[in-house]
């Protein structure tokens, strides 16, 4: 299955990766939540307790409550015992509560607890307490699934530690993020600059970065591994005198760091570059996981492969990865340049993916990347030929010819020009005329 090879975990693997594992993270920036959660609600061994957490900033209380009403309109009686402690009990009491009432309404059977939208609840001191006593009292029999939109290290990166927990969603990342075991307990930095552009510190977002002027430094360390500093100056401040721009340079690379470290619990400064030999290269004193580094990656890999199907699973991984283009928010020369670049190699995705399922004859797939083809490239000539083949070949005649009159509009009006003779007769082809 397709979508399987392309999130890197198949059912089998899946149920490998989580057995014997108390607690299962979805990691939070993995498309393909909705995929692992299909493989927990096809195990017909386990019985699933699903509650998905609405609203925003739930308090402890208010989350037991509203799961203990959910559930007991399935399950008569649920929670009968843990709706008595509302109000008195320790969090810690209330999870070792609501594992017996869970154990009771499963009847000890084996069973998962899917927690969905976990991010909405408040996440202080009581929550964290509550969660490391539900981690501890679960029996063998029950597991619990975290899904959500945030996660922060705790409570969860104990778990981890200590063996009892996984992540999975992280399949094509050196490792897995936030959750990384290492000796030294290196800072995970996750970078994602298709779109907007934003930075995760262990799982907490940079929210503030003092000026623009940071920020876009930091995208620019990001993207480019070894740079100079005279290279930087003529980028950021090309006009300013050699000791101004030093200075200013030294207070942003300052504000980024900080801007960094903030997140880190225990304290400490974490710069994003190392200096050596002239060169600013990636420190190694933190952990960094890049979208546009995992997209490259991919599309290179393909380019270099002569199997169809390694080659669909890697163009269909960076066509994921490729959101939005890139650093929208970003209005300078090195952005633009690598923004056009980056989506070149989108559309040289989207192609290849669309070929390659044409020559499978999956038509609808082949044709919906190539009409996607025609958003980034509108004035692709081949692109039109092909979406105009494949809907004559689908039977859809008139929509192919009206591809055709599109096609012809468009280089009227934006380049005053007729479509090639090459797309004249195709249209000729198929109209019969």
């Amino acid at each position: 299955m397709l979508i399987q090879d392309i999130s890197g975990i198949s059912k089998e693997k899946f149920f490998e990766m989580t057995h014997n594992k108390k607690i299962i993270i979805l990691y939070p920036r993995t498309t393909y939540r909705n995929l692992f959660l299909s493989y927990i609600l096809d195990d017909k061994s386990k019985s699933v307790l699903y509650y998905r957490i609405d609203g925003e900033n739930i308090t402890l209380s208010d989350f037991i409550a509203n799961l203990i009403t959910e559930f007991s309109e399935t399950v008569a009686g649920f929670g009968s015992q843990t709706a008595k402690l509302l109000g008195k009990g320790s969090p810690s009491e209330l999870a070792k509560t609501l594992v017996a009432d869970i154990n009771a309404a499963t009847a000890n059977q084996n069973c998962v607890l899917y927690l969905d939208e976990f991010d909405a609840i408040e996440i202080g001191s009581a929550m964290r307490e509550f969660a490391e006593s539900l981690m501890v009292n679960l029996g063998d029999n029950c597991q619990l699934v975290v899904n959500a939109r945030v996660l922060t290290l705790n409570p969860w990166a104990a778990a981890i530690e200590k063996g009892i927990a996984t992540v999975v969603g992280t399949a094509y990342h050196k490792n897995d993020l936030i959750y990384t075991i290492d000796e030294k307990h290196r800072p995970q930095v996750e970078i994602y600059a298709f779109g907007r552009g934003h930075a995760i510190v262990n799982g907490e977002r940079i929210e503030t970065w003092d000026g623009a002027l940071p920020r876009n430094m930091f995208f620019y360390f990001v993207d480019n591994d070894l740079v100079t500093r005279n290279e930087i100056f003529e980028l950021f401040w090309p006009k300013l005198p050699v000791k101004e721009a030093t200075n200013v340079f030294h207070v942003t690379k300052r504000k980024i760091t900080e801007r960094m470290s903030i997140n880190i619990f225990g304290g400490g400064n974490y710069e994003l570059t190392n200096y050596s030999g002239g060169f600013y290269t990636p420190s190694d004193s933190i952990v960094r996981h890049y979208d546009v580094a995992e997209f490259v990656e991919a599309v290179d890999a393909a380019a270099m492969t002569f199997d169809d199907d390694e080659q669909a699973v890697l163009y269909e991984r960076a066509v994921n990865a490729y959101r939005s283009p890139f650093l929208i928010t970003i209005n300078m020369p090195w952005v633009h340049e690598r923004r056009e670049k980056l989506q070149r190699m989108f559309v040289e995705a989207l192609v290849g993916l669309a070929r390659i399922h044409k020559a499978a004859k999956r038509h609808e797939e082949a044709l919906g990347y190539f009409v996607r083809t025609l958003k980034e490239e509108p004035q692709r000539e081949d692109i039109f030929r092909e979406i105009m083949m494949l809907y004559s070949t689908m039977g859809y005649k008139d929509e192919a010819l009206r591809q055709y009159k599109l096609l012809e509009t468009r280089l009227r009006d934006t380049l005053g020009v007729p479509p090639a003779e090459e797309s004249r007769a195709v249209f000729d082809q198929i109209s019969g005329s």
